[in-house]
């Protein structure tokens, strides 16, 4: 018996060397479709990703960005005290969009879930991290907007 369902997914890839190694939408698609089935969610990824080379589309260059970004809010809850240039200069970028609140405005209306082997999905308020990392970078010389 086929399954009704309410949404589907298609889903892109950046092509890199590392994600063809792994074989990457082969196992999205096998794992995305399994998480799926066994919490009972109404979503299926009807195919295999597929690969589109950098800087074709917007769409999955501005999600990178953002993952990025969020990634980095979330590990700077335990940043090193000796962080390296390229950190410094990432977080100041960001420092300087959050202040700006252009990007706060973003990443606030992002539902953004995390799996911890559970059954459920957690959702996880960007809003803390954003915060933190304001509060913890309060006194940092940033260009302003």
């Amino acid at each position: 018996m086929k399954r009704p369902y309410d949404a589907y997914a298609h889903v892109m890839i950046e092509d890199a060397t590392e994600y063809r190694t792994l074989q990457l939408p082969e196992i999205l698609y096998k794992q995305l479709n399994l998480q799926a089935l066994y919490r009972g969610e109404h979503f299926t990824v009807p195919q295999q990703p597929e690969f589109l080379p950098k800087g074709k589309e917007i769409g999955l260059e501005l999600i990178d960005a953002l993952l990025g970004i969020i990634r980095f809010l979330i590990k700077n809850a335990a940043a090193s005290l000796t962080p390296s240039k390229t950190q410094t200069a990432k977080g100041n970028l960001i420092l300087q969009l959050l202040r700006c609140n252009n990007l706060r405005n973003i990443l606030q209306r992002i539902r953004f879930f995390r799996w911890d082997n559970m059954r459920e999905l957690r959702e996880v308020d960007l809003t803390e991290y954003i915060v933190r990392f304001l509060a913890l970078n309060q006194s940092a010389n940033v260009e302003p907007c």
